[in-house]
């Protein structure tokens, strides 16, 4: 069965090939693949799946007395593969193809078969046989006949095996989609091993067989959903991996992933608008079209240990998520989500910094929330004020546990007016509304109490020049507290700073203080405290670059994102220095952001 994706976003179509006869049907997997698989799909537990093993190829049994039939990954695609066992007929292959609506032998050997959304081409099979441990090459071609095809085979041994192979070449349409979203990594400390965890979304198709016939033209709202979550876990080499959905009947999206480094246990955020699969004593129900979910699993993927639904009645989605583990205090280790929310009954507000929604009737505010590590709800707050806000980064100090969320905040019409045309910013515990930068959106972080607490005042700062700004990334230094927000700004002329991104006073020097093209990335360097900017500097080259995220590593601030810049600052030993199209961006600073 092949699913065949349009051009047209959204949109499939299938063939099915299919022995016209078979001798005896018996499926077994050969040659094991170094992929484990699980599958946590909508509420029913029966369902689940763990601990799936893959092979690189499977038997599936006698068309004829003297005719076998393999499947054999490939990278890209898939090998059926026709043994002619000693003394048999290759006439007996015959292939229906249930689908097609034309099928052709082209001059150049390949196969055409015509579908309602675009021609699949196999390519123009090969033949052989292992005589005297020498390969020996067989004519063969493809023969159509009744809506299928066999093949014609020259002269060779019939006293001898005889293998034909057929390949899937080409599909003249689209392909499926899958977003990776986030990235973490966690240390054993057995061995010194490190895995790699990514988390996001792929393009769900595998419901469509038992809903659609081979041909019908279809889209992908039925069976398991428009996406489905993934969480992976790649070994430090890329050599293997196991990998986990997680779903439900409708569209479900990861954004981020982080690991507990006491137990290794993996915490995935993100939405789902269906019978998301759920486990642990935290379950609550559905509250709102589609709500943010939170899961925790085994740290091989193997277990879903805990899920929740987090939301009100309305929209709401997670985005980013930090683990604090290791306190020295009777406290134990805690989870902190962020991300944005429609709905004035988001759940665990009361007594929080903020405890309604500024926005909620028309537009949506960013939340932020703790809960313990099986995923009880401990309080949320809203973040916004008189228009769209979005959190899309969450970090926790170490020394302090204070709690720094960050994202973009807008204003709207009336607040507008309401203040004579001034492009002002309504965001909460800002230094006064007028402080707002720009004249589209901004860039905010603020600091909270440990635990999202009341026991201090928070405290924000708008970030940004004229144009749209956005912080994503936030990085705390374990040994000073120092925080360090990345984003990305509007500019304006390129080598100016006339789109007024503004580098707030302190005593320090920018790295780069003008933009070099239409958007750059910033990373501004914080106290503590949230008192004082202690640097700041611009980063990129002639086109569009942003920054993503934020690490630290001894002496060193790592920058990602992405970049359609052939100029980035200081390439000249990096191991790409040039942009093809849009790349990954990923760059190095000293702390005190003054050397790249």
């Amino acid at each position: 069965l092949y699913s065949l994706a349009g051009k047209k976003e959204g949109v499939f179509t299938s063939i099915v090939e299919r022995p016209r006869k078979y001798a005896a049907i018996s499926l077994e997997g050969r040659d094991p693949a170094d992929v484990r698989l699980n599958y946590f799909k909508g509420g029913d537990r029966k369902k689940w799946r763990s601990n799936v093993p893959s092979f690189k190829s499977v038997s599936l049994g006698r068309l004829a007395p003297d005719i076998d039939m393999d499947l054999v990954y490939r990278p890209g695609t898939c090998e059926k593969i026709f043994r002619v066992r000693p003394g048999g007929d290759p006439a007996g292959i015959s292939m229906r193809i249930d689908g097609a609506r034309k099928i052709t032998a082209l001059p150049d050997g390949r196969l055409e078969v015509k579908t309602a959304l675009g021609e699949v081409l196999f390519s123009k099979p090969a033949a052989h046989q292992n005589i005297n441990g020498k390969r020996i090459e067989v004519e063969v071609a493809y023969r159509v006949s009744g809506g299928g095809y066999g093949f014609t085979v020259g002269e060779y041994d019939a006293s001898r095996g005889l293998v034909i192979d057929p390949i899937l070449s080409t599909f003249v349409g689209g392909s499926g989609e899958e977003y990776g979203r986030g990235l973490a990594t966690y240390h054993t400390g057995v061995g010194n091993l490190m895995y790699i965890f990514v988390t996001g979304s792929i393009s769900d198709i595998t419901g469509f067989p038992a809903a659609h016939a081979p041909g019908d033209v279809y889209g992908t709202t039925g069976g398991g959903g428009d996406y489905d979550a993934f969480v992976a876990r790649v070994n430090y080499d890329l050599s293997y991996y196991t990998v986990t959905y997680l779903g439900g009947s409708e569209r479900d999206e990861a954004f981020d992933v982080a690991v507990n480094p006491e137990n290794g246990l993996v915490y995935v955020v993100g939405f789902t608008s269906g019978d998301f699969p759920m486990t642990g004593s935290t379950n609550v129900g559905r509250g709102g079209l589609r709500d943010a979910f939170v899961a925790c699993l085994s740290n091989d993927l193997s277990t879903l240990e805990y899920s929740r639904y987090l939301g009100g009645s309305s929209n709401d989605a997670g985005v980013t998520i930090a683990i604090e583990s290791g306190r020295l205090d009777e406290v134990p280790d805690l989870v902190y989500v962020a991300g944005s929310t429609a709905s004035s009954d988001f759940p665990g507000t009361t007594g929080a910094p903020q405890e309604d929604c500024a926005s909620c009737t028309a537009l949506e505010d960013g939340f932020a929330a703790v809960l313990d590590t099986e995923l009880g709800l401990i309080r949320s707050t809203y973040l916004g004020g008189c228009s769209t806000d979005s959190a899309y980064a969450i970090a926790v100090s170490p020394l302090d546990h204070a709690v720094y969320v960050a994202g973009n905040t807008s204003y709207n019409g009336p607040w507008l007016v309401e203040h004579g045309g001034e492009y002002v910013g309504c965001f909460p515990w800002t230094p006064g509304p007028y402080s707002f930068k720009g004249n589209a959106t901004d860039a905010f972080i603020v600091r909270f109490s440990d635990r999202l607490q009341t026991t201090d005042t928070p405290v924000a700062w708008y970030i940004g020049g004229n144009g749209m700004d956005s912080g994503y990334g936030l990085a705390v230094d374990p040994s000073t507290g120092a925080v360090y927000l990345a984003g990305r700004t509007t500019c304006g002329t390129a080598g100016t700073n006339d789109a007024g991104f503004t580098f707030p006073g302190g005593s320090y020097t920018p790295a780069y203080e003008n933009c070099a093209g239409g958007l750059d990335a910033f990373i501004v360097r914080f106290d503590s405290d949230l008192e004082e900017i202690t640097a700041a500097t611009l980063f990129g080259g002639s086109s569009n670059d942003c920054a993503t995220d934020i690490d630290l590593f001894g002496s060193s601030v790592y920058l990602l994102g992405y970049t359609d810049s052939t100029n980035l600052p200081d390439t000249d030993n990096a191991a790409v220095q040039n942009a093809l199209y849009t790349d990954v961006m990923l760059a190095s600073m000293s702390t005190d952001l003054t050397e790249v």
